[in-house]
């Protein structure tokens, strides 16, 4: 098209090792296990689940989710991301 050039596009130059704007800077882990949604899923899971298998045919939830949420809250007490 006329009148427009395309630009050059690069990527941004990387940081080096000790660059003081990375200083300080470090990796907090996130706690899912300190949140509202943790303490209700690990305490209702099982209840939630046999409600709906008992309200629903077919079950109401897919099983995805159930794969996804099951293994996550299957030991008391810990969280669990394999």
């Amino acid at each position: 098209m006329p009148g427009i050039t395309a630009a050059r596009i690069e990527p941004a130059p990387r940081a080096a090792a000790g660059d003081p704007s990375h200083l300080g800077c470090t990796y907090e882990r996130h706690r899912p296990e300190e949140t509202v949604l943790y303490r209700v899923l690990q305490a209702e899971w099982k209840t939630f689940l046999s409600e709906m298998e008992v309200a629903a045919d077919p079950p109401a939830l897919p099983a995805f989710v159930v794969s996804e949420v099951e293994p996550r809250f299957s030991v008391v007490g810990s969280l669990r991301m394999d």
